[in-house]
């Protein structure tokens, strides 16, 4: 999912959380528990080299992974791996 000019994925992430929960309660269905690895891209403007936005949505993912669901880890692209992209 991608958050366009969204500096905190938090709210979005909490609504998902809240949405699934919701609806497992209407619906008397076992409550959906996600992961999720999110990142923020400090200068998009630069450019931004997806296999790197991959890896470090990957590896905040990884961190949260099988701790039970419902948890966001969020990492932050920096400048310079975005500008890299750019001129690559």
């Amino acid at each position: 999912m991608v958050l366009n000019e969204c500096e905190d994925p938090g709210p979005a992430v909490n609504r998902i959380f809240a949405n699934l929960k919701a609806d497992a309660e209407t619906h008397g269905a076992t409550t959906l528990c996600v992961s999720v690895g999110a990142v923020t891209i400090e200068n998009p403007a630069g450019g931004v080299e997806l296999s790197e936005l991959f890896r470090l949505a990957e590896g905040a993912l990884a961190s949260v992974r099988g701790t039970g669901g419902n948890l966001c880890a969020r990492r932050t692209m920096r400048g310079a791996t975005a500008r890299q992209a750019a001129t690559a």
